[in-house]
């Protein structure tokens, strides 16, 4: 990354970050973020206090993904990022992620999460969203947050302690609601007249 020219990063659609110094931050700064993915899956343990960079704040489409015990615990950084329209997060067990860093990314249409997850009811403020999933460590207690997620037409958390799924029967746009060895006890009352597929 750091040898590219500019031209050469206004044209890239796809950027994998495995290291990380001065002249990365430097560039990230230059590419043309609402039209690439940033993807950092490494440790980055050059990061002070294993951080989230700071990314351009018109950035797009992220990626982070945890691979080692000294990687990402601090993702502040996702609050300044409110331009998102893409967003896939995968952390370790034992650290948290807190739903008010992305209450200001209103753009966002397709949200991933596999991380512990705290201030839920954050997430009924993404009223763009299309597409959410939720995967192990998350552990979705209750869907409270959907009535206002007009948009959703996927919903996908397996595993989850979620009991009921009430709060999705006022949402038009739902095709899509995967909750196989959830602890659901409570469906919808009412119809969902786009619903092609529950499980």
């Amino acid at each position: 990354l750091a040898a590219l020219t500019p031209e050469q990063l206004k044209r890239l659609r796809f950027i994998g970050i495995e290291h990380w110094d001065d002249s990365v931050a430097r560039k990230i700064l230059e590419i043309d973020a609402p039209r690439v993915l940033v993807s950092i899956r490494s440790r980055l343990d050059a990061l002070p206090e294993h951080r989230l960079p700071k990314l351009p704040p018109e950035l797009a489409y992220l990626q982070a993904y945890e691979s080692g015990s000294d990687s990402l615990t601090n993702l502040d950084a996702l609050s300044a990022l409110t331009k998102l329209v893409y967003c896939d997060i995968n952390l370790m067990r034992e650290h948290e992620l807190s739903m008010n860093l992305l209450k200001e990314a209103k753009a966002l249409r397709i949200l991933r999460l596999s991380a512990v997850l705290s201030n839920t009811a954050a997430l009924a403020q993404l009223t763009a969203l299309r597409e959410m999933h939720f995967s192990y460590p998350a552990q979705v207690a209750d869907v409270a947050f959907a009535p206002n997620l007009k948009e959703l037409r996927q919903l996908i958390l397996p595993g989850q302690p979620v009991k009921s799924l009430e709060p999705l029967g006022s949402l038009p746009a739902l095709e899509v609601v995967y909750a196989a060895e959830s602890a659901i006890e409570q469906l919808p009352k009412k119809a969902l007249p786009k619903l092609k597929e529950m499980n």
